[in-house]
């Protein structure tokens, strides 16, 4: 073998070594709707099934060969068992199969589109070797989303960032754009027959697009009412595109708010397309056409339990009760028992036992008193026959202004009767 053909063969050999180390696992779809399965789709060079069936929470990881261009990834919902004849992202294409008598739906499809280019290569001094990627709302959408990137394209001079649209649901949707000669216009892309909506067309789109017999869809992209929207260049330039009513539109504004970092329009001033090294890797998160769900709501707090009585018969004094006594002084009961803590309060109910035969009725003293952890003897003046204070005296128990529990005048004895 001549000298030449040694260098060949050694710098193919090097060639397909090289390419056989490169990573392939370059872009994972997640399907975050935790209620409903999503498909997804891709164009016919991506070398996968046409329609992925995404299970909630499940995720699906793309490998993706060197110097892959163009490709396009879009999501499907309502689908048949096959993936095909949805009701959202029915868009059409090789290998997309549209609902029978209703026919394709139109191209608003939330979407990731991407160059992929080539690993080993310097993507700083070649930008054909770079990846180019976006996630255009030119046309529309129909899913929240975000896009996650590795930090290949965030350090070594690269400012990649990721995309968060994960807010931009379908309630978003423009229903009253104002579209100059036509008036106010609703962008909802709605599934025939159901009513459904499963989508938003762009203010351009939704002018251009007669897919579903959309009426408004019958202009051209460059006559006087898409024009303004579509921008065909010739005739209207960049600077006229943005100053124009595109720039102000509701649609514009709602993707600039709930989207930022991606085009809503041709000429957007939004980042749009990103370059990054093509050892990048991708994570396209899809939520359900609601957005996010909401956090649970954090359970009621506990009722504060209330002291419970200790066992036994002791319990707070009522007006049912035919003795009380302070447990806070150690008083004891009719029966010489001693008063034990009922839960609270400084009156608690004497266990059943004997009642002291009523002496005769003196005048009731100046004044009652309820009863408070200083006395010394309570009784109850709201049960018959009334009770007595302790004491050579007898005298009976007189309302204190209020409680079941009143104070008893001075005495020579404890015993509460």
């Amino acid at each position: 073998m001549s000298m030449k053909n040694i260098v060949t063969a050694l710098s193919v050999s090097t060639a397909l070594s090289a390419n056989s180390t490169y990573n392939t696992e370059r872009l994972t779809v997640v399907n975050a709707c935790e209620t409903d399965p999503i498909w997804i789709a891709s164009t016919s060079n991506v070398p996968d099934q046409r329609s992925i069936k995404l299970a909630p929470g499940a995720r699906h990881t793309y490998n993706i060969p060197q110097d892959l261009h163009s490709t396009r990834f879009w999501p499907k919902m309502s689908c048949n068992s096959e993936g095909q004849e949805c009701k959202m992202g029915d868009s059409g294409g090789p290998g997309q199969s549209c609902t029978k008598g209703v026919g394709c739906g139109p191209p608003v499809d939330s979407k990731f589109e991407a160059s992929f280019g080539h690993q080993g290569a310097d993507c700083k001094t070649d930008a054909a070797v770079c990846d180019w990627w976006d996630t255009s709302a030119v046309d529309g959408f129909t899913l929240p989303y975000k896009v996650e990137i590795s930090d290949a394209c965030k350090t070594n001079g690269y400012k990649g960032s990721d995309i968060d649209c994960s807010a931009l649901t379908l309630a978003t949707c423009p229903t009253d754009e104002s579209i100059p000669n036509v008036g106010n216009v609703n962008l909802q892309t709605k599934f025939p027959g159901t009513g459904e909506v499963v989508g938003c067309y762009s203010p351009c789109s939704g002018l251009t697009t007669d897919n579903w017999k959309n009426k408004l869809g019958t202009h051209k992209v460059y006559d006087n009412v898409a024009g303004l929207f579509c921008c065909p260049t010739p005739p209207i330039s960049a600077a006229q595109c943005r100053s124009g009513p595109v720039g102000t539109s509701q649609y514009s504004n709602l993707i600039h708010s709930k989207c930022p970092g991606v085009y809503s329009y041709a000429y957007d001033d939004a980042n749009g397309l990103q370059a990054c090294p093509p050892e990048t890797t991708y994570v396209w998160t899809l939520y359900c056409p609601g957005g996010t769900p909401s956090p649970p709501s954090p359970p009621p707090s506990p009722p504060t339990p209330s002291p419970s009585p200790p066992p036994g018969t002791w319990s707070p004094c009522t007006s049912s009760s035919a003795h009380c006594c302070n447990p806070t002084l150690h008083q004891v009961c009719p029966n010489k028992e001693p008063c034990e803590a009922c839960g609270g309060g400084a009156a608690c109910e004497c266990p059943s036992g004997p009642a002291p035969s009523p002496g005769p009725t003196p005048a009731p003293p100046a004044t009652w008193e309820p009863c408070s952890s200083s006395s010394t003897a309570c009784c109850n003046p709201h049960i018959s026959p009334k009770q007595v204070c302790p004491g050579s005296a007898k005298v009976k128990c007189e309302a204190c202004g209020g409680g079941d529990a009143c104070q008893c005048p001075s005495s020579d004895s404890t015993v509460v009767v």
